[in-house]
């Protein structure tokens, strides 16, 4: 038998989860909002070693060493991210702009027409999105701070600004 959706755990089943790590002498933190902000600030801050996710907004979010599974096959893979951006040639601002192009959990949509591979040559080639929007046409301008793109606002969560 093959599940045909996700599930997500019960308020039940989580607080049972949560009682037995405590008796355990786990330290357990509840995200207010977002888990993958929360494990970020706390591999940052030296709290823990990493961040095991299957989300890779945590890079975005700053989690220095993250293990993901990623691919066709969802392999687990160490990912250190100053390995990746020093591999990729951007900087912490630039990734976060280039991860917000490739689309977010903070963006509804992204440009029409630019995927990965177009997101990333944008990115190198000027350096933000702002700068990208700026280089554009006035006629083919889409790139707005409102709407289902909104790129400043996906930004600020990832930088801890909101």
């Amino acid at each position: 038998m093959t599940l045909e959706k996700r599930t997500s755990p019960t308020d039940d089943a989580v607080n049972r989860l949560r009682e037995r790590m405590l008796e355990l002498g786990w330290n357990v933190q509840v995200a207010a909002h977002d888990g993958e902000e929360l494990a970020s600030r706390l591999a940052r801050d030296g709290v823990v070693d990493a961040v095991l996710t299957d989300d890779t907004d945590v890079l975005a979010f700053g989690s220095p060493v993250t293990y993901a599974r990623v691919g066709k096959l969802r392999q687990l893979h160490r990912i250190t991210l100053s390995t990746a951006l020093e591999a990729l040639q951007l900087s912490h601002a630039q990734f976060v702009d280039l991860a917000v192009l490739m689309g977010s959990d903070y963006t509804a949509s992204t440009l029409p027409g630019v995927g990965v591979k177009t997101a990333y040559k944008l990115i190198r080639e000027h350096g933000s999105i702002d700068e990208i929007c700026a280089a554009l046409p006035p006629a083919k301008r889409r790139c707005v701070s409102t709407g289902d793109f909104n790129y400043q606002s996906a930004r600020k969560i990832f930088v801890g600004e909101v």
